[in-house]
């Protein structure tokens, strides 16, 4: 029935709540992507903060963050997201062996209070998109808060690049107009612009290779004050 209203311009049913649940349930068959997202940002490599305190901000079951915390063993990991979510993500922590590395903050990622300045690498895995802009900017904010200066911010995500989409992309974007008010899968260089806006530099894209639905990668880094 969503799909119908949509194709006749009528307003459809939208639960974000419902949206997020299901990313939660599903976000396992990201586990290769994930590792590979970790790869690409060398966590626990030569030249990197050794034992990283990750902030995964709207986590979901915390398949990309679990990833990153797997390749240091120092490595630490904080969900925040309503507390279904948190007991998936404590699950899939204690499942690969991070129960000791993982703690929690239930609530609104957009606007819970969280510690300032005190991560140094700051995850925004499958949540933006979902988003419209002001609510996505708020997020943001959250994000760039709580990250220390020098530290990454890392958003995971669909982006609309420059080649035609391949089905599966489709398939995502459509779930995404289907599911939420707002959301919509993002240009890549407006995606990119936004970061820089928010005063963000380095900012650096990659799809991965290993992601049935051509996932992105983007990452940026908090300036020193």
């Amino acid at each position: 029935q969503k799909l119908a209203d949509l194709v006749q311009g009528k307003p459809g049913v939208t639960d974000l709540e419902h949206h997020y649940d299901h990313i939660a349930a599903t976000q396992w068959i990201h586990t290769p992507s994930a590792i590979q997202a970790a790869e690409i940002l060398n966590i626990g490599g030569e030249g990197e903060v050794p034992g990283p305190k990750i902030l995964d901000l709207g986590g979901g079951s915390a398949v990309w963050s679990c990833a990153m915390a797997h390749k240091d063993a120092a490595a630490t990991i904080t969900v925040v997201d309503h507390q279904r979510a948190i007991d998936a993500a404590r699950v899939m922590a204690e499942s690969i062996g991070l129960a000791q590395r993982f703690d929690s903050i239930a609530g609104n990622p957009i606007s819970v209070e969280l510690p300032e300045a005190a991560f140094d690498l700051v995850l925004i895995a499958q949540r933006m998109n979902a988003l419209g802009a002001e609510a996505a900017g708020r997020l943001l904010g959250q994000a760039i808060g709580a990250t220390r200066s020098g530290g990454r911010i890392v958003v995971i995500d669909l982006f609309r690049g420059p080649a035609k989409p391949n089905l599966a992309e489709c398939v995502e974007a459509l779930k995404l107009e289907l599911d939420t008010s707002e959301g919509k899968m993002r240009d890549l260089k407006e995606a990119q612009k936004e970061l820089a806006d928010a005063g963000l530099t380095g900012v650096q894209f990659t799809f991965l290779a290993a992601s049935r639905v051509n996932m992105g990668l983007m990452v940026a880094v908090k300036p020193a004050q």
